[in-house]
């Protein structure tokens, strides 16, 4: 699966990774991914329509995201004038209090029960109280900051737990959770193969499964369908290798596309624009992350 923000967290050395962005109407939202690590989107100007786990929803200004452990996601689009802040969480290294009592007893529930608990926080003044805090301790960095933020992490999280709606039953849920098995697997395929020739019949025999069936779910579970989300896949990694110095020709090579020119009509499908006038703007092989909290 995406290794780039898991990488960021050896990198850094740091349980949280806090970062504010910007974006406007004509910002291009983000490949869908999921990750072992948990996220949160709180906007603070404008808003972000995020998908998740088989439908979408905007957050607006004060409204608080939550993405757990392994779901897939993406940003769709944004408002005009949006600010937010992007906070990830490794829950394999994050301790509050006593170390084995946290991972056995709250990351196991948060991780197992997943489906039960409350995504999207709108005009919750607890939850918003908690991101303001924290928010404020990483613009404001003082002696105590580190602890106060650890302690907001904390809050936030006890608070989730706490949403947990114990009446909501698993026939409820959008997508079974062998059919969310499936799909999670059709992208774990498609990370671990992308370079490679692949084919919607290749997929399902490795499944076992039927590619109509499979095709369906995956659509449902992510939004697009499977050689969209390879596409994307695959024109996302040529960027890296062109960030790294590769030519345009030799990274759609690298990523599994033989033909140059269908290369780049995907690229401008997906971005808008072709590689080369990608590339040229520097600004947008940046990354968007201002400052990060280790």
């Amino acid at each position: 699966m995406e290794q780039y923000y898991e990488d960021n967290f050896k990198t850094l050395n740091t349980s949280i990774i806090i970062s504010k962005r910007t974006a406007d109407g004509k910002s291009l939202g983000c490949l869908i991914n999921m990750h072992e690590y948990i996220e949160f989107y709180y906007v603070i100007k404008g808003g972000v329509k995020l998908f998740c786990n088989g439908s979408s929803q905007w957050v607006y200004s004060g409204d608080v995201a939550f993405i757990n452990w392994c779901q897939p996601h993406r940003s769709l689009c944004f408002l005009d004038h949006t600010a937010y802040y992007n906070i990830q969480l490794d829950l394999n290294t994050l301790t509050c209090g006593n170390a084995d009592l946290f991972q056995t007893k709250y990351v196991s529930k948060l991780i197992s029960d997943m489906k039960y608990f409350k995504q999207l926080f709108q005009g919750d003044q607890t939850m918003t109280n908690y991101f303001r805090s924290l928010t404020f301790e990483f613009e404001h960095r003082t002696f105590t900051s580190e602890l106060i933020i650890q302690s907001a992490i904390c809050n936030i999280l006890a608070y989730i737990i706490n949403s947990e709606n114990k009446h909501l039953m698993q026939d409820n849920c959008s997508l079974s959770t062998e059919a969310s098995c499936y799909a999670k697997k059709v992208m774990q395929y498609l990370y671990g193969h992308y370079q490679n020739e692949i084919t919607i019949d290749h997929i399902a025999r490795h499944l076992g499964i039927s590619p109509s069936y499979m095709c369906r779910i995956f659509k449902q579970f992510t939004g697009t369908t499977i050689i969209e989300y390879l596409n994307q896949i695959r024109c996302k990694r040529a960027i890296s290798f062109m960030k790294e110095g590769c030519s345009m020709t030799q990274a759609s090579a690298f990523v599994g596309y033989n033909d140059y020119t269908y290369f780049s009509r995907i690229f401008k499908k997906i971005y808008g624009v072709p590689p080369k006038e990608f590339i040229r703007n520097k600004a947008s092989l940046r990354n968007d992350i201002e400052r990060f909290y280790t």
